[in-house]
This record gives C-alpha cells, structure tokens and sequence, in this order.
C-alpha cells in the first residue's frame, strides 16, 4: 500500500505480523469458487506425515541402474530431453525398490557408491511432475540419485489434500519432457478438499489475515512431510553420499528455501531455488516467514535462483499475482516486489548465491529456456568449464544476471518439445573433449541449417566418444499456469 501525506509517497509493507496454522478447526470463505468451507486443524507431526517418504519417487542413474537391476521392479525408463543426452536412467517408486536386506532407502544408500550423489526434490503443488521431473532427468543423467517425496500421497482420511490412488512408476508417463509426468489418478484442485488451492486474488484479499493462515498451513504440511524424511531415513543416510543438493520448483521452491533442519542442511553442498522470489508476497504470511532456512544455515550455502522476468505468480512484472495483491488495499506484501531471491541473499549476508532471472520468461524457466538452466545449473554444481553466461549472452546487473530469451522456447508453443529449438549436448568438465570449444562454434557459426546440422553432428559425436572412453557424458518451473491456479 502506498500513503500519500503532504505530497510524499510512503511504502508500506502491510500486515507484518507471522501467521501459523491454528490448532483448532477454521472456516474460511473463497468467493471465486463460491466456497465457504472448514479447514481442520494439521496434526502435529511425527508418523502422520510418513506418507510423503514412503511414497516417494526416485530417478536412478546409469550406472547404478546396471549394478542393481535385479533390485528395480515396477520402473519406467526416464527419458532425456535429447537423444544425444545420457540415457538409460529409471524412475522407481521407493516401494518398489528391493534389496538384499530391507530394500527402498537401504537400497540407495548402497547406491551411493555407484552415483555422482544425492539430490532432494522438493515437488511444485500439483505434486511430483512437471518441472520437477524434469530436474531428476537433468540431475541423474549426470549421475545423481533423485529423490522426490510425495506430498499428494497424503491419504484421503487426514482430510487435507491428496491425489490417491497413486500410479505406480511404470504406469508414469516418462517419454514427454514438456508433459506432466503424471503420478497418481486422483485430483486435488479448486478446494476439493481443503489444502487444494487454487491462486485467485479475490480469494487472498476477501479475508488477507485468514488467508495468510491459510498458506502458512500449506508450508506446514510440507515441512512436517519433511522433518519426517529427514529424521526416519537410514543413519549417515546423507552422509553416505559424495554431495547432496536440494531443488525445488515453485511451492517446492518456496517451501525449500524456508526450510530448515540442522541433519539435512550441514550435508548440502547446494540449494537450487526455481521458480520462486525468496521475498515477502501472497505466498508467506510475513516478511521473517520469506527468509532462507529461517535465517539459520551455513552463510557460505551455495545458492542458485532461477526465475523467469515474467513469472504470473511471483515476478517484477506489474501483473504478477504478488504486485497484485501488494498493490491491493487489502493485499499484503513488500512494499517494493523484486520478483527474484537476490535481495534476501544479500540482506542475509549469503556469500557463495547466484541468481538469474529470465528474459520474456513464465513460470518456470525450463519450459521457455531449458538449456540455459541445464548450463547453469551444470555449472552450479561444479560440472561444467563453458562460461554460462557469456554463452547464454546474459548481463550482470546490479548482481543479477539478466538473461534474453534468444532463440526458440523449449516447450512453446503448446507445452510440447519445439524442434526449433536448438540441440545442445555438452559434457562434463573431466571430459575428453572440452564443451567450450563446442558450444563456441555451434552458438557463433554460419547459417541457421548448418549451425543445428553441425551441433546434431557433433552432440552425436561427443556422447559415442563418451561411451569409447568410458566416460560420462552430460545430458541435458513451477508447472504450467494452469497448474498453480487451477491444482
């Protein structure tokens, strides 16, 4: 809200006081649906959430796939983006993982020596899909162990949210990059039950404080679904891996930058934030509820945030949901919306943090722009020499890299792989061949059909020269708006 006395405009942020769920029934009224209903109160904690972890799902990389086939049942084949990046990875519910002792997350753990590490995916609010597939595809092509705990696992008799029954991994669409990769046959939208939300801005302004609540029951949920997996998996779970990092894609964004618990946080080597702003908006109840790890991990963290400039939800651009409901004389929110997490990095005094904002880019960025997130995120991880940035012709600015979209979208039109985009395939920095050298001449060179002839060529080249050498090759959101709005 801005207040105009005497001539002078003065920012406010409005309603600063933090919300938590109560411990009592509440009812709340969301006027675009015509709803009036009661939201129960969230049990505390503890075995009631155990449904997340025991349901979750798992991208398992090459290698290990080969040295533990028997152990796989019930698996699809988790398909790269190009053909010409790493392929032959699964995609497992932990259930259906067996082992020579109890199976599931004993059975990862002895993965650890056949993997590059460990990754943590924190799922966007349609649940495991969507972008977050994406990333297991991305990240166990490279070697990682993907796990995604399942939040609409949750069982219909908690009465909150859920999408039961849920498909077993073979049954999951895994073929599409640009799809769903839908993992359950059930629904959970428009508050068919009451934790499935659907973002309107009458429904946050017709009561702000009660809504404020609200998102803060969504956080809780899956922070308790967390502090179970954290506290229940196998001792020196994360310890048994080389690195751990943590991505999250839109809720699982804002859920894993908030996030913090001191026997998973001392083991990561990096936090990936996508698709959501790390600042105070419709989505948090207050400006200390937006902070990173509620202000209490490791300082030198790596972070890396990638946002698109146009985010619906959770961008700078007027339109936004947060501008909207800031601007609103019963919205809430920061007197000034940054639309990316480069702010809180540097008000909180992070010292290793990376962010890029997309150039005429939605919600999330792999959709629009899917190799330069693979760049930086290779980069990120410490896979990668090519100088991302130069490459991808982004400019610093003011600490951010300002990034262009310069050529063809990855899944645009129609939310389906666009053949115009470019095939990129690069190779991680112990390769034979350097990527540098690649990428320079296939992003600089001669004309449109030769440039793509000769990238196609050469991508082809570099992997079968990978599999020769017996080297790895590399491989190359929230979910779609309809996602976020309508799930």
């Amino acid at each position: 809200m801005i207040l105009s006395l005497l001539g002078v405009n003065f920012a406010l942020d409005l309603a600063q006081d933090c919300k938590s769920p109560p411990d009592d029934k509440y009812t709340i009224t969301m006027p675009h649906q015509g709803k009036t209903f009661t939201v129960p109160p969230l049990p505390a904690g503890g075995d009631s959430y155990s449904y997340a972890m025991d349901n979750a799902l798992v991208a398992i990389p090459k290698k290990c796939v080969d040295q533990h086939s028997e152990s796989i049942t019930k698996a699809s084949d988790l398909k790269n983006k190009q053909e010409c990046d790493p392929q032959g990875m699964k995609y497992v519910r932990i259930a259906d993982l067996k082992g020579i002792r109890t199976g599931g997350y004993d059975t990862l753990k002895e993965m650890a020596s056949c993997s590059a590490g460990l990754v943590v995916g924190f799922h966007g609010s349609g649940g495991p899909g969507w972008g977050q597939v994406q990333y297991a595809a991305i990240l166990s092509g490279l070697g990682y162990i993907h796990v995604i705990p399942d939040s609409m696992a949750m069982p219909e008799s908690m009465g909150l949210k859920g999408k039961t029954p849920l498909k077993s991994a073979d049954q999951i669409t895994t073929t599409d990059y640009c799809g769903g990769y839908s993992s359950s046959e059930g629904s959970c939208g428009s508050f068919n039950k009451p934790y499935c939300f659907s973002t309107k801005l009458d429904n946050i302004v017709a009561n702000s404080d009660l809504y404020r609540q609200y998102v803060e029951g969504v956080y809780q949920i899956r922070k308790r679904e967390m502090d179970y997996f954290v506290n229940n998996v196998p001792n020196d779970f994360f310890s048994s891996f080389t690195k751990v990092f943590a991505v999250g894609n839109s809720e699982g964004a804002m859920v894993l930058s908030r996030y913090y618990h001191a026997d998973f946080n001392q083991h990561l080597a990096g936090i990936i934030i996508d698709g959501w702003s790390c600042e105070f908006n419709y989505f948090v109840s207050c400006a200390d509820n937006a902070k990173i790890c509620g202000d209490s991990c490791d300082k030198s963290t790596p972070l890396l945030n990638l946002i698109g400039e146009d985010d619906e939800w959770f961008g700078r651009v007027s339109d936004s949901m947060s501008n909207k409901v800031a601007g609103h004389d019963s919205g809430y929110g920061a007197s000034t919306i940054t639309g990316n997490c480069h702010k809180a990095f540097s008000d909180q005094g992070f010292t290793n943090a990376t962010t890029v904002v997309f150039g005429g880019t939605g919600h999330t960025p792999k959709y629009w722009n899917d190799n330069l997130v693979r760049d930086a995120v290779i980069n990120f991880i410490g896979h990668d020499t090519f100088d991302w940035a130069t490459g991808n012709k982004c400019v610093k600015t003011d600490g951010v890299y300002e990034c262009p979209l310069t050529g063809a979208a990855t899944c645009m039109p129609g939310w389906k792989i666009n053949s115009e985009e470019k095939v990129i395939c690069g190779m991680a920095k112990d390769e034979v061949v350097e990527e540098w050298k690649v990428r320079k001449f296939v992003l600089s060179g001669g004309t449109p059909v030769m440039t793509m002839a000769l990238a196609s060529a050469i991508a082809v080249g570099l992997f079968s020269l990978g599999v020769l050498m017996g080297k790895r090759v590399r491989g190359a959101d929230e979910e779609p708006l309809a996602s976020l709005a309508a799930e």
